[in-house]
């Protein structure tokens, strides 16, 4: 079998790709652009189910597959290379991370065009970047005539098997530059609180997960009620929220960034948070309503009534209240490689992977490679199955008896 032919490729995440279809399909729930975590990556790489590889920016490309090589003018005009495996069981597609299965991505038919009869087996693809702009030839006909990335094909078999990048390489179409698969430096997340010494807005939801998660919450509390009708909607997202599962003097809950609304017509828009950091109500001073306080009252005299909720579960409320500082000393008698090894049986085929479905196999691959124990703790505290006030009160434990409490919903 043999081909060579063309093919114009987009992308709005700089990044390309080939794969069968049928072996990535379990990533159906997996997040966008779950490519890019880099121990997925690694497994998914290895085990030849997705080349993929970096452009240096979004825009259009043009591809030139081919079970042969590289000519002796692309030669010349060679960039970065990195060769890859590929599995296929009959059929693979090039793609601009549009129809790669992840969580965004609705299902739809490849074109035509985009399809490629490749025998079944294990494969291994080169790509290569062509700098086409630095040919001899004007640049109308070199664009036509040169791609910008060589795709080649060839059995797998009796050759060497190839590097499995760190993440997908960098391939950018400079015949100067080199192929790159270095992984970034971790990001230190800045203690930016806010300022939350005077009121501020509080609202309900049963979602609310511990710092650094983010949740929805629809229905529960309007939190733009915040805001006067006359305020832009965007002034609700600048200031901080205490979300809890309950609103009163002394209820855990935590201080959020509101990041977002949306939903569906008819039905009350579901807002979307961050947690930051977690807190504890030290007083109500009454309800919101188009910004203006109201006094919480029992009883309402001479015909008057509190503002309807409408579709809504509870009012937003103001209330005043004050940081948790939670003593983060690891226990002495529950080493981190026992808390790990829990997690990671439960996420195969405990509560977590009942609670995930098929996305725990996503989070495997990440946590496995996890060495931090607050951060192991974090996800387990956000992901277990439990009510949200047990998961806001174990976000204000101190971190021992946390993990303690962790492992026994682990068990």
């Amino acid at each position: 079998m043999e081909f060579d032919r063309r093919l114009g490729l987009g992308t709005d995440s700089a990044h390309l790709m080939i794969f069968d279809p049928t072996l990535v399909e379990q990533a159906r729930e997996w997040p966008i652009a779950w490519y890019t975590e880099p121990a997925v990556w690694q497994d998914q790489s290895a085990k030849g189910h997705l080349a993929a590889w970096c452009t240096g920016s979004d825009g259009g490309f043009a591809l030139r597959l081919t079970t042969g090589g590289l000519t002796d003018v692309e030669k010349s005009l060679a960039g970065p290379s990195w060769t890859f495996l590929l599995r296929s069981t009959g059929r693979v597609i090039a793609d601009g991370d549009y129809l790669l299965p992840a969580d965004q991505n609705a299902p739809r038919p490849a074109d035509e065009a985009a399809t490629i009869d490749l025998p079944e087996g294990l494969w291994q693809v080169t790509v290569t970047a062509i700098e086409w702009t630095a040919s001899d030839l004007p640049q109308d006909e070199a664009s036509k005539k040169f791609a910008n990335y060589v795709v080649a094909f060839a059995p797998a078999e009796d050759a060497p098997t190839p590097q499995i990048a760190q993440r997908p390489p960098d391939l950018i179409c400079l015949r100067d530059e080199t192929a790159h698969d270095a992984l970034p430096a971790p990001v230190t997340v800045k203690d930016n609180r806010p300022d939350i010494s005077g009121p501020i807005p509080a609202g309900l939801s049963k979602n609310v997960v511990p710092p650094r998660g983010h949740f929805t919450s629809e229905g529960e509390s309007n939190l733009l009620m915040s805001i006067t009708p006359e305020a832009r909607a965007f002034d609700a997202f600048r200031m901080p929220y205490f979300i809890g599962a309950s609103l009163e003097i002394g209820a855990i809950g935590q201080i959020c960034r509101f990041s977002g609304s949306g939903g569906a017509p008819g039905r009350p828009p579901r807002f979307t948070l961050t947690s930051q950091f977690t807190a504890r109500i030290t007083a109500i001073e009454g309800r919101l309503h188009e910004g203006t306080v109201i006094p919480l009252k029992k009883r309402w005299l001479f015909g008057s009534s509190p503002p309807p909720l409408g579709d809504y579960l509870a009012p937003l409320l103001q209330v005043r209240a004050e940081f948790v500082e939670p003593d983060m000393k690891p226990p002495q008698d529950l080493p981190l490689e026992a808390f790990k090894a829990a997690l990671l049986e439960s996420l195969d085929s405990g509560s977590l992977s009942e609670a995930l479905g098929n996305v725990a196999a996503y989070h495997r691959l990440v946590l496995a490679e996890v060495e931090s124990y607050p951060a192991l703790a974090t996800f387990a505290a956000q992901h277990l199955p439990m009510n949200a006030k047990t998961r806001a009160d174990l976000s204000a434990k101190d971190f021992a008896p946390r993990v303690h409490a962790l492992m026994e919903h682990l068990r």
